[in-house]
């Protein structure tokens, strides 16, 4: 970043203080807690799956992992769900998002030709009590996930929050989804 003056300094936000602990809004570390949570085996729903590789093209868009399991493989996207609404829901997205929707678009297709896909909402705000895809603010985004949801592309959500000593607490591996299609 640079100073008016022309100096540099170095550092990024990893997550913006709310109460006694913080939103988790960095993107990498909750990919970085995410690979951790899932080389422990602490998701019963990806029980015995690893990461056989970090992103991968199909279509023309990059997603985040390939997992497998020796027998199953699975394409599947992180979202970072931040946004808070009022009934406490983390949301995605809190703006806009073309690239989203091209997301699960894609996700549906490669489940229709046998590719095994989902999407996993990362809930990073402590007082979040449930997870929402933010339609109002997106409404493209309906469609698209109303449909993978229709074909059983894999949709869930992991709850994690940041400590002011800049620990990361795994809230919840199978953190509640409600999807009004």
């Amino acid at each position: 970043m640079d100073l008016v003056d022309g100096e540099k300094v170095s550092g990024r936000v990893v997550g913006v203080v709310v109460g006694e602990s913080a939103a988790l809004i960095d993107t990498v570390l909750q990919a970085r807690m995410f690979e951790k949570t899932l080389e422990y085996g602490l998701i019963p729903w990806l029980h015995g799956y690893r990461i056989e590789r970090r992103e991968i093209v199909r279509y023309g868009s990059r997603f985040d992992y390939l997992l497998s399991n020796g027998v199953d493989r699975i394409i599947l996207e992180l979202k970072s769900a931040v946004y808070l609404s009022s009934d406490g829901a983390a949301m995605y997205p809190d703006t806009v998002s073309k690239r989203g929707v091209r997301h699960f678009k894609i996700l549906s297709n490669l489940k229709l030709v046998g590719e095994n896909s989902g999407i996993v909402f990362i809930a990073g705000h402590p007082f979040a009590t449930y997870f929402k895809p933010n339609f109002d603010i997106d409404p493209n985004l309906r469609g698209a996930l109303c449909e993978a949801l229709k074909i059983n592309v894999l949709i869930k959500s992991i709850k994690m929050h940041l400590e002011l000593d800049g620990s990361v607490i795994l809230d919840d591996v199978d953190f509640p989804v409600k999807i009004e299609c």
